[in-house]
């Protein structure tokens, strides 16, 4: 991972935050942790897969009160359906971690990388742990007005993919 790979996903989240949550976000520097697979997640999980030039995942991981407010702003109805987490909540929170990993994407591409997306995937949990084939996931926490969120990235690049324009 490289710091214009982490730059992008940054500002892709705080571009898409402002603009469908209208929230002005910010990374918790002094939070930022290179953490050792498998590593504990908060309790709603957004899973995006990225192969290509670069190869990996990122997680965005919410706690559930931070999940449903989101969701709730973005879809102007409760999240929450008999004290859970309601199915238009939680394809809101896959769309709007699809946006933003799709604007990183985008931004990557401008710089030369070929990149393909999978759909997000939401998981849910108390206790999650999760893991990357990197060993490792660089864990990046976000504060937003209704509190914290995380994004955990595990990217490598493909070096035997000779693709990327210099």
């Amino acid at each position: 991972m490289n710091a214009q790979t982490i730059n992008a996903f940054l500002a892709a989240t705080t571009r898409v935050f402002k603009q469908f949550c209208n929230y002005e976000i910010t990374m918790l520097r002094d939070e930022i942790a290179l953490r050792k697979s498998p590593i504990k997640l908060y309790e709603i999980n957004v899973h995006v897969g990225i192969v290509g030039d670069l190869n990996g995942v990122v997680y965005y991981s919410f706690p559930p009160d931070v999940a449903a407010q989101i969701a709730s702003l973005m879809t102007g109805l409760n999240s929450y359906e008999d004290g859970q987490l309601s199915e238009l909540a939680k394809s809101a929170l896959c769309e709007l971690c699809n946006i933003i990993s799709g604007q990183a994407a985008i931004e990557l591409s401008n710089d030369g990388y070929r990149l393909d997306l999978s759909p997000p995937s939401l998981f849910t949990g108390h206790g999650v742990l999760t893991s990357s084939f990197h060993g490792y996931l660089l864990g990046i926490p976000m504060q937003t007005p209704v509190g914290k969120f995380e994004i955990d990235v595990a990217l490598s690049e493909d070096k035997s993919l000779a693709t990327r324009s210099k």
